[in-house]
């Protein structure tokens, strides 16, 4: 029997982990009842999840379910392979297992890396395995493990390589036993190495400890090319540069996370100062015996390369300690252009340092300081000539390099189609997603502008209300039975049309047209664009235009979500991905669906199932885009509302909101968390923060009022709630939200009235009963319960809704039976158990601080 179905293994695989001790072995013996070979691929799974290094220090290459772990094969040890006898396993990685063996005809020993058995039978692997022999076969170095062949025999496919004896830096590092002088000699080798490489247009894109074998005699050999890339096509090597794999076409990650430069976190085009940046990392390691961006969580180890500077060492009094600290420091500039321009560059400081010159050059600049000083009046007058000069072009260059301001306006739908309205909605929001990146431009975020929608409303009036240099409108309309759009780019300050287009919209065309809508905007306000910013303008999220369809059509039920809606985007999504399988806008899509089917008004589906499914394709999108906010406020909703694991909950949101600071989103989700935790005065500071960016929002309005509830400042939860329902009146959960500000001021009868306007049963049975009981009406308190039981399913029982009812009616015993219940289930209002009000009269009994402290709550 052969394993084939990997998202079922994964599914089961994650929700195996939130298990332990005999109640993870009694779900996995009833979820794989009759399947013993999926049994055993999921308990492999956990085994080398819980035993192996981190994922942080695991290459990021995605091939299946070897996104998260190596799966082991059967042990190949005494096993004859043509003439090679296999001795000892010596390693694992990300698709292959090296082994010691004795080459039987030159009777010496070698190390042969064979795929693992999951990719035997892939092509891809195949190629990646060649790929990495024929790189290494380009170099002959004395400080890069030599490889002596590529073989395929009794079913094998692997490659002969030079057996290094010794250790590898990582445990050198570990071991503190790197004097100032042997990490100078060791990083001289290292450059050397990585200089050879790039010579060979070759970028080794994995550099870091745990790939720099340190022989006994202090010799250093670079391994482990299989993620290798050639970037150039060099003379006598045809084709070297052809074809590249799929996975770097469509912008997959590769690399080891902690080791990263941000421009292969952003999955941006890399070069040879990419490698540069990971040296720094090891180079800094070395002088301080720890990883100096590696954190806690996959979040902040993310943040930290993008945003933050190495941490200062210790003070270092040593000259080459701090000339070798100053060699990094330069390697590890954010800011590819002010790194090391080549590996010789970097080569040459090194070796500088090792020989002294820069003690000595130090002191030749000392001296030439102070005859520079006397030499000082001649240039007074010269250098007054320059500044004239400069301040004549300033103005040119300031105007260029300033920032421009922009509103998108949405997009109308004047075709009279209503199946055209998400292209106008999906064309408004990856216009704004592809601009607002832009270091040069500020862009109005969708959320501030989206009171325009369905208004008519002058763009001139808008784009002074919104006080920006220029709007940008588009309408679709329909000529000859055919959809075209219609745009136009506006100047606020004098109303005069900047740039107009009219183009035909074909779906697998409007990539091109957004590209070309994107042009005209940048050289018409005009833009100063970084390279890196000019390709990141142009990069598709997808090849594929029926999954760029689907995405933008999930994403409008996205937006206009209900219980029926959010399913359809569920699908939608789901589509897409099975089209492109490496689109992570889209594993995010779904992903941001899924976490929000569990809630009572998305339909209540088991918690347990659906944030497993979430969590993995929140966890795909980020192994293809490490920087997508989206998928990142995603699995801080899992980790907060299903795992309570408050500091990764924590940690996902600041970095989701780092990344997209006009993103509503991970503002809402933290102050949501921040709310759990007791943490009231952030929490009212974050929902502020929301809702500042979601003006016109609904949810972010209730959010403030519901922060304040949980905070009991009942009066400023009602002043945010009134703003709601003077707008809406059937607003249900603001009317949910005044109901319960009514029930904690004991005003039951008011409560109730309030309550039966809400349709949605589910929603308000619960304190629809609880109101009833408080008021003395036992009989309507149960009536609520029974009617609870016929609207639970299989997979949702309603544990919590029943637990609210019985604590209204003073039944503790009841209470604490379906709240554990939901304990175990991982129901998300469990979250919420410490703060929320209605749950005030159970404080005092010793089975709530037990249910506390299980879900990491205590203080």
């Amino acid at each position: 029997m052969e394993i084939n179905n990997w998202q079922e293994i994964e599914t089961l695989f994650h929700a195996a982990l939130q298990r332990a001790g005999p109640e993870r072995a009694a779900y996995l013996s009833q979820e794989c009842s009759g399947n013993a070979l999926l049994l055993r691929e999921v308990e492999s799974l956990i085994t080398a999840f819980e035993t192996e290094h981190s994922f942080m220090e695991q290459p990021a290459l995605s091939l299946g379910m070897q996104v998260l772990v190596d799966v082991p094969s059967g042990s190949l040890v005494g096993q004859l392979i043509s003439h090679y006898k296999i001795v000892r396993l010596l390693g694992r990685g990300g698709m292959g297992e090296v082994y010691l063996a004795e080459d039987c005809r030159l009777e010496r020993h070698v190390a042969l890396k064979f795929l693992t058995h999951n990719f035997l039978d892939d092509g891809r692997g195949k190629r990646y395995l060649a790929r990495e022999a024929k790189a290494v076969a380009l170099l002959e170095h004395p400080n890069i493990c030599a490889v002596y062949g590529i073989e395929e025999a009794d079913g094998q496919n692997f490659i002969v390589m030079q057996f290094v004896e010794g250790q590898t830096l990582d445990h050198l590092i570990d071991d503190d036993r790197l004097e100032v002088e042997r990490i100078l000699a060791l990083a001289e080798q290292i450059a050397s190495a990585l200089s050879a490489a790039h010579a060979r247009g070759i970028i080794h894109r994995d550099i870091k400890p745990q790939n720099i074998m340190v022989t006994a005699s202090g010799g250093v050999k670079v391994l482990d090319f299989g993620l290798a890339k050639l970037i150039e096509e060099k003379p006598g090597v045809k084709g070297a540069g052809d074809n590249p794999s799929q996975v770097s076409q469509q912008g997959l990650i590769i690399g080891t996370l902690a080791y990263m430069s941000p421009e292969q976190l952003r999955a941006e085009e890399l070069d040879y100062k990419s490698d540069i940046f990971s040296f720094g990392i090891v180079l800094d390691e070395m002088l301080r015996g720890k990883n100096c961006f590696k954190r806690a969580s996959e979040a902040e180890t993310i943040s930290a390369i993008l945003a933050n500077d190495p941490p200062p060492l210790d003070a270092l009094t040593h000259l080459i300690k701090r000339e070798t600290a100053r060699i990094a420091l330069k390697c590890l500039k954010k800011n590819r252009d002010e790194r090391y321009q080549s590996t010789d560059e970097l080569l040459l400081d090194v070796r500088s340092l090792q020989k002294g010159d820069a003690i000595q050059s130090q002191a030749r600049l000392t001296g030439f300081a102070r005859r520079a000083v006397k030499r000082g009046s001649y240039a007074v007058a010269g250098l007054a000539l320059i500044v004239v000069l400069l301040s004549l072009l300033a103005f040119q260059y300031f105007n260029h390099m300033r920032v421009r301001t922009l509103a998108i306006l949405p997009f109308s739908n004047e075709s009279g189609d209503a199946g055209a309205e998400y292209v106008s909605d999906g064309l408004t929001q990856s216009l704004s997603d592809k601009l607002s990146p832009l270091s040069k431009l500020s862009v109005k975020s969708p959320t501030m502008v989206s009171v325009y929608k369905n208004r008519k409303t002058d763009p001139l009036v808008a784009g002074r209300e919104l006080k920006v240099e220029a709007v940008l409108v588009g309408k679709i309309i329909k000529e000859d039975d055919a959809l075209f759009l219609n745009t136009r780019l506006l100047n606020t300050a004098d109303d005069s049309t900047l740039w107009e287009g009219h183009v035909k919209i074909e779906m697998d065309e409007i990539p091109t047209t957004q590209n070309k809508i994107i042009g005209n905007v940048i050289s018409n306000l005009p833009v100063s664009l970084s390279e890196d910013e000019r390709k990141s303008l142009t990069r598709p999220q997808t090849e594929q235009p029926e999954a760029f369809r689907l995405y933008l059509l999930g994403q409008y039920y996205w937006k206009n979500r209900n219980e029926e809606n959010i399913k359809k985007a569920v699908s939608l999504f789901n589509r897409a991905t099975d089209i492109d399988p490496l689109y992570a806008q889209a594993h995010a899509g779904l992903a941001n669906s899924l976490v929000m089917l569990p809630r009572t008004s998305f339909g209540a589906q088991s918690t347990r199932d659906v944030m497993a499914q979430a969590r993995a394709a929140a966890r795909q999108a980020i192994l293809i885009d490490p920087l997508l906010s989206e998928a990142h406020t995603s699995l801080g909703i899992i980790a907060f509302t299903y795992d309570w694991d408050w500091r990764e909950a924590e940690s996902r949101f600041q970095l989701a909101s780092h990344l997209k600071p006009d993103d509503a989103a991970p503002h809402y989700w933290y102050s949501n968390m921040l709310t759990a935790m007791g943490r009231f005065d952030e929490a009212v500071k974050e929902s502020v923060i929301a809702r500042e960016l979601d003006p016109f929002s609904p949810a972010e309005t209730l959010n403030v009022g519901s922060t304040f509830y949980n905070a009991r400042l009942f009066d400023r939860a009602t002043e945010y709630d009134r703003r709601l329902l003077d707008e809406n009146p059937n607003n249900s959960r603001a009317l949910y939200l005044q109901g319960l500000i009514l029930l904690k001021q004991e005003k039951y009868d008011d409560a109730i009235q309030v309550f039966k306007k809400i349709e949605n049963k589910i929603y308000r049975d619960a304190v629809l009963g609880y109101a009833y009981a408080k008021l003395g009406d036992r009989d309507d308190a149960l009536g609520m319960i029974k009617e609870l039981e016929e609207l639970s399913k299989p997979e949702n029982k309603l544990p919590m809704e029943k637990a609210i009812v019985y604590i209204g009616l003073n039944d503790k015993e009841n209470a604490f039976k379906f709240l554990e219940e939901a304990y175990t289930e991982h129901f998300i209002t469990v979250a919420y158990l410490k703060v929320e009000p209605i749950f005030d009269d159970l404080h005092s009994d010793r089975r709530f601080a037990d249910l506390i402290r299980r879900i990491n709550l205590n203080p």
